[in-house]
This record gives structure tokens, C-alpha cells and sequence, in this order.
């Protein structure tokens, strides 16, 4: 500092400027060099976050009556084996009378659900007033847990979803690998007077005024047998925060019908 000073009192006022604008230069050079160094260190330190994902269910198809779709088995595989649990399902009526618009709501909501970009998770499909499937436990009473089908890590199952007009069968059922002692009853988002969820067989479970049912559709005289359903499944999980997680929607299957005796 007295070096400095003695140096800046030798020099006129030119020179002066010269080295206090010499001294400022170096001073801002040093600051930026010690936070450049800081903010590498801390960067590098910490390193980038790695965002969870699930790999939606793969090889949907039509089987008779019904649907199928696999197991995708990267979600065996860490990162998303310490995520992943299952997958749920989600459907939705259509009307596809002739006096039905239910082809062209079907295109219209496939557009919006699959529109790039194509984000994970359910929101798309509650705004196009997909509703979750549900199951029933083997005394008759719903299944509350999440997923809808728990799938073990390290398996590889097949998942059915056959839908039966025979008088003893509730009409709906899931089955893993095409294994009928294994069956889950499925119902519908909608309960009856009783408080009971609505099963998926004959025209007397169905009603104009269920919130699930197309307000177009005429279920007397075989209407019936003009509603569909459609189906998108998605893989689900929990991440460590517990906060659900979920795959992109998977389209299954279109046209199902429900023409049952």
C-alpha cells in the first residue's frame, strides 16, 4: 500500500488515472476469477438432477372381447425399479350410434391426450373425463389400493382385460397371463343407490343419468349395444418424496362393445 501511495503521489494526474484504472481492471478480473472458480466447484459438486420416469405398458391389442398389453420390462430396471408398482387404467364411454357423435369425441380426445409434447401423469385424461377403473376384493368389497395391477419387479406379466355377457360372470375381469384363477373383478367410477360400484354387464347397469354414460345415448330397445368404451393405461409408481408418479398414457383399444344379453 505505501509503495502505492509514494508511486501515485511521483505521478501527475494522467498517470495517475492510468494506474488507478489499471489497479480497478485487475481488482474486477480477480473477483470474477474466484466466482467463476466458485460456482464450477459448487456445479460440479452437486452435478445435474436426474428427473424419475416409467416406461408405459407396450404391445396393446385387441383380443376377442377385450384388451391386452405387456409388461414393460425396463421398469425392472434401476433407476425405475425403485419407482415403479404396477399399472392403473382408465376408461371412458362413447356413444357410436348413428345419431352419435362418439367416432369423432374418440379421435378428438386421442389429439389433445396425445399432443407433443406428450407429458406424463393423468391430467390429460381427467379433462377428457377419463375415469379410473376400479376392482373389487373376492368378498365383493372395492379394492382401495393403488396400482390397480401390482406388478412384482423382476416380473413379466401379460394384462387381459376380458369383458363376458354370461349370466354368472360379473362381466369384467383382469387377468395376468391369461390365468383365470388369478382374475380381478373390474367395476365402474360409478356407484348405485346402495353405495355399490357398478359392474360393466347388462343393459340394467346402465342409466342415461350416470355421469359416465354418453347424455346422447338411447340404452332402451338395444341401444345398448351402441356404447363403447376406450382405454389408456398408465405405468405408476412412488417417488421418495411419496409423491405418485406416472408414465406417459397408453392407448389400448377402441370399439369394445357392451351388447350384452
Amino acid at each position: 500500500m505505501l509503495m502505492k501511495a509514494l508511486i501515485l503521489q511521483s505521478c501527475g494526474k494522467k498517470c495517475q488515472r492510468y494506474l488507478l484504472k489499471g489497479a480497478t481492471a485487475c481488482w474486477l478480473s480477480a473477483v470474477s476469477a474466484l466466482l467463476s472458480l466458485f460456482l464450477v466447484g459448487v456445479l460440479g459438486g452437486c452435478g445435474l438432477d436426474v428427473v424419475p420416469f416409467l416406461y408405459p405398458p407396450e404391445s396393446p391389442s385387441t383380443i376377442g372381447s377385450g384388451v391386452q398389453f405387456l409388461h414393460d420390462t425396463r421398469n425392472n430396471d434401476a433407476p425405475q425399479s425403485d419407482n415403479f408398482q404396477g399399472y392403473e387404467i382408465y376408461y371412458k364411454f362413447y356413444d357410436f350410434g348413428d345419431g352419435g357423435s362418439g367416432e369423432t369425441q374418440l379421435q378428438n380426445d386421442r389429439d389433445a391426450i396425445e399432443a407433443d409434447p406428450e407429458p406424463p401423469g393423468t391430467a390429460r385424461l381427467s379433462s377428457r373425463n377419463f375415469r379410473r377403473l376400479q376392482s373389487l376384493r373376492n368378498d365383493g368389497s372395492l379394492q382401495a389400493q393403488l396400482p390397480l395391477i401390482p406388478v412384482s419387479i423382476g416380473s413379466s406379466p401379460s394384462i387381459q382385460l376380458r369383458f363376458s355377457g354370461v349370466a354368472d360372470n360379473p362381466g369384467a375381469v383382469l387377468l395376468r397371463n391369461n390365468n383365470e384363477t388369478d382374475a380381478t373383478t373390474l367395476v365402474r367410477a360409478v356407484n348405485d343407490a346402495n353405495a355399490q360400484p357398478r359392474a360393466f354387464y347388462g343393459v340394467d347397469k346402465y342409466d342415461a343419468d350416470h355421469p359416465d354414460i354418453p347424455n346422447t345415448i338411447d340404452l332402451t330397445d338395444g341401444g345398448g349395444a351402441n356404447l363403447r368404451i376406450a382405454f389408456y393405461a398408465v405405468a405408476y409408481g412412488v417417488q421418495p418424496d411419496f409423491r405418485p408418479l406416472y408414465s406417459t398414457p397408453r392407448f389400448l383399444a377402441t370399439e369394445i362393445p357392451l351388447d350384452f344379453e
